[in-house]
């Protein structure tokens, strides 16, 4: 079984021409590599499903993992942290969230959701019609960009730009980038990197992987900005949870 909270300890392993390369990444070419670990964690979710009392939705893996790591790093400094009657439960997209949602709330169980700013009308639509059917209060869903500067936002917006290409140099090493390399006319991080790059993707729980590594070896590594923002996002989630 895998523990979701301690993912920096999965290894994959890969059968190439060369032999078995076994791995800490998840590759992102190779499916059959990847398809026991995603049958386990939506093992895991779906027990978490009905053993948790208290969800935090999420869109995926990156977020469980950044979300995890700067909770305990929290805790450490003795700051507010993401409370342990919390569960923390990836759904594997945006346009999972709404059905998750409907399927907790037939449980009746606690949800809230986190979510990256919605990009298309739909995706609102949809999570709208839930708050106006009373399946969730439209004070349960928040969004990153309300921790931030700008108007839309993902989770890795709420880092400084600085801190995000760090950990993305960290988990790219073969394509670094430079903060002058980023068109700063827009916004997302997540964008800038895509246009920098020409990549209009890259596996996003790379770079999550690599805080909890530098995490491991260095407390001090986000600026107390950052901090500040992760600790009023937390302090939000556990009142809505019915914690302080």
């Amino acid at each position: 079984m895998i523990d979701p909270t301690k993912l920096d300890r999965v290894r994959t392993v890969l059968e190439t021409d060369s032999g078995t390369k076994i791995s800490d990444t998840l590759q992102e070419k190779d499916p059959k590599t990847l398809f026991p670990l995603q049958a386990a964690l939506g093992y895991d979710i779906a027990q978490n499903l009905f053993i948790a009392k208290n969800n935090l939705i999420v869109e995926g893996l990156a977020d469980l993992v950044y979300l995890t790591c700067i909770s305990s790093l929290l805790e450490t400094k003795g700051k507010t942290c993401l409370n342990k009657n919390i569960t923390i439960t990836p759904v594997g997209g945006l346009d999972k969230v709404v059905t998750f949602v409907a399927l907790l709330n037939a449980s009746e169980l606690k949800l809230v959701c986190l979510l990256d700013t919605f990009n298309s009308e739909k995706g609102k639509q949809r999570l709208d019609e839930l708050v106006k059917d009373k399946v969730i209060k439209s004070d349960h869903v928040k969004f990153y960009h309300e921790y931030t500067d700008i108007k839309k936002a993902d989770l890795e917006d709420v880092f400084t730009k600085s801190e995000y290409l760090s950990l993305f140099n960290k988990a790219f090493p073969d394509r670094p980038l430079k903060e002058a390399d980023l068109n700063k006319s827009i916004d997302s991080i997540l964008i800038q990197i895509q246009k920098a790059t020409k990549n209009d993707r890259f596996n996003h729980y790379l770079p999550a992987q690599a805080l909890t590594k530098i995490v491991a070896e260095d407390r001090d590594v986000l600026s107390d900005k950052t901090l500040g923002r992760f600790e009023a996002l937390f302090a939000d989630i556990n009142k809505l949870f019915g914690y302080k």
